[in-house]
């Protein structure tokens, strides 16, 4: 089937832009001197951009400021939320990631891509998956997003191990998800943004559940701060 677009990357493009991009149905990506996006006949400027946290729909929209009018900006990642790709299109800005969501939006042309369960070449494997315990730390962390949490404190309220305690909250620093401050004995946890630690529950499959996918989202609401400890 013919490519509807062509999208020109040069050196400067993120290191995983060219396999996201090209794992793209009917999106033809090749080498060239310059970022380009040509559709219709006609060759747009582009700037690709990557690095935003997958879960970090604050940070859309300050993206198309830091664009030139003449080019489009398109984000490319391996994962982007639903609530971040709704905030980049209302902000104006294309994007593109391993999931095979994509929106390539310019004058007179719009390709709109949502993801599939089908793994393509270029896509990304899903999340790991989080045990029961492990939710149950995550809604402990929900139930006082704005608090600064010590592993220790974490386990006590939790109700789990500190080494359980520790593990999810790494899997949450490394995801972006948190904010930490402190070394060692001092060093805190605290969310970034609670909509966006619900919206990485809605990706991750867990245990004692069927597994989440576009059709059928994973549904965890904060817990009753009165809950019984166990």
């Amino acid at each position: 089937m013919k490519a509807v677009a062509t999208i020109e990357l040069d050196d400067a493009a993120p290191e995983r832009a060219p396999a996201i991009l090209a794992a793209l149905p009917r999106v033809e990506v090749r080498h060239g001197r310059s970022q380009v996006l040509l559709v219709n006949g006609t060759t747009h400027g582009l700037t690709v951009l990557g690095g935003i946290a997958p879960y970090a729909s604050a940070t859309a929209k300050a993206l198309a400021s830091l664009t030139k009018p003449d080019l489009i900006p398109l984000v490319v990642a391996d994962r982007l939320t639903v609530a971040v790709r709704r905030a980049l299109e209302e902000a104006g800005c294309s994007y593109a990631d391993g999931t095979g969501a994509a929106h390539l939006e310019g004058p007179g042309f719009l390709i709109h891509i949502d993801p599939t369960p089908r793994r393509r070449d270029g896509a990304i494997d899903a999340p790991r998956g989080l045990g029961v315990v492990a939710v149950r730390v995550v809604q402990v962390l929900l139930t006082e997003a704005e608090r600064e949490w010590s592993v220790t404190d974490l386990a006590q309220d939790a109700g789990v191990s500190l080494g359980e305690a520790h593990k999810v909250l790494s899997r949450l620093d490394a995801e972006g998800l948190v904010a930490t401050t402190g070394t060692a004995k001092t060093r805190r946890r605290a969310v970034r943004q609670p909509t966006d630690l619900l919206d990485w529950l809605a990706t991750v499959p867990s245990a004692g559940g069927p597994p989440s996918d576009a059709s059928s989202p994973c549904r965890l609401s904060p817990p009753n701060p009165q809950r019984p400890d166990g």
